[in-house]
């Protein structure tokens, strides 16, 4: 009887989100795509990340490598071999290295290439006018601990055993999957509940109001979604080997907000409690620097307007100066090359932001991304 009570799935998979509370260190790999149709044809967007990660109390060490293309109805939207890596090892700074970027029509990547880029919890306040999310990150826990609480109301799963197979020498125990979609709802429901408490506890009810609208719409989407897979937990350790997830979404209106959709996603789980050397980079340039390096424009410019409003006699930003009121600022104008005192430079009876602003370009035919 005690052997059948373990071996039942929905024992299996709250055992599995309990052990991984014990782990100390772990590596994840990610790879799948996602391909929907909108109005102006097929996109697919292909990924993979690689990811080792140390568990602390208060936050944990990761270092990371992602690579993406996108991949468009056409060739101007091809955004091919986007690569990044990325250190995340103290409570408010993280770190990120652009190691290759498709070209876009006025930005330059090329001198922030191979380079580590930090970003300060700190410095991003200046940037966004929602409450404090200094110095937090939520504890791994958090999650692990929703998840078993609200799934043990709400077990929204539909198992079949399949038979045992091994991942990476390890005998795992093989299930298939699909979601009870009323139930899903019922637990996400529970489950952000419990997480948006604890959040708003540091954050703020104004933040966790916007994380709320969010959720509500996400909400919309996946009542359309059909979601199947198959998971790998392993039979000595308890821990997650490996999850296949396959989602699918079918338009039902006009709306350019609803399309068809597919998601194909392979996780995998290896190096459970290994010793990883995880440590800040050396030389990193601050989020502003890199910024404007790219831009030509200093995000200093566009701090929130509490900050703004606290310097006495501040004058009106270069930034904001718009002399032929075409709704573009004149510094783009000087990076995009158009006239500055032409609201329609190239003449085809639109104003030059409007073009900018709609992805097409000012300064001729066509749409701005190469």
């Amino acid at each position: 009887y005690y052997f059948k009570i373990q071996n039942n799935p929905h024992i299996l998979i709250l055992n599995a989100f309990r052990s991984s509370k014990d782990l100390v260190s772990q590596s994840m790999s990610v790879n799948g795509e996602i391909q929907f149709n909108h109005d102006n044809g097929p996109w697919k967007v292909i990924f993979f990340s690689m990811s080792d990660q140390v568990f602390g109390t208060s936050n944990s060490n990761i270092q990371s490598s992602y690579s993406i293309d996108i991949i468009g109805p056409q060739e101007p939207y091809a955004f091919k071999d986007i690569r990044l890596d990325f250190i995340m090892t103290e409570k408010e700074k993280s770190y990120f290295k652009i190691l290759s970027f498709p070209k876009i029509f006025f930005l330059n990547f090329d001198p922030v290439i191979d380079k580590w880029i930090e970003i300060d919890s700190h410095d991003l306040l200046k940037y966004d006018n929602s409450s404090s999310i200094s110095g937090f990150i939520p504890n791994d826990t958090l999650g692990k601990d929703a998840f078993i609480k609200a799934y043990g109301k709400h077990s929204f799963f539909i198992f079949k055993k399949l038979s045992p197979e091994a991942v990476s020498n390890a005998m795992s125990n093989h299930l298939s999957f699909t979601l009870d979609k009323e139930k899903t709802v019922k637990f996400l429901d529970e489950y952000t509940k419990i997480v948006f408490s604890e959040l708003q506890k540091v954050l703020g009810e104004e933040y966790i109001s916007r994380l709320r609208e969010s959720y509500e719409q996400a909400k919309v989407h996946l009542s359309r979604t059909d979601v199947m897979g198959e998971m790998w937990i392993g039979q000595k350790d308890g821990y997650f080997r490996k999850i296949k997830i396959e989602a699918t979404q079918v338009k039902q209106n006009a709306s350019p907000q609803d399309f068809d959709m597919r998601i194909l996603t392979d996780l995998q789980l290896s190096n459970f409690n290994k010793s990883f050397d995880i440590h800040s980079p050396d030389n990193a340039l601050s989020l502003n620097e890199a910024f404007k390096t790219v831009t030509g424009i200093d995000l200093d410019a566009y701090a929130s307007p509490k900050v703004i409003n606290a310097k006495k006699n501040e004058k009106k930003s270069i930034y904001d100066k718009d002399t032929d009121k075409d709704l573009l600022p004149d510094f783009m104008e000087e990076r995009l090359n158009t006239d500055p005192n032409n609201p329609d430079t190239d003449g085809d009876r639109y104003l030059d932001g409007e073009e900018f602003n709609n992805g097409y370009n000012p300064n001729g035919p066509g749409k701005l991304i190469l």
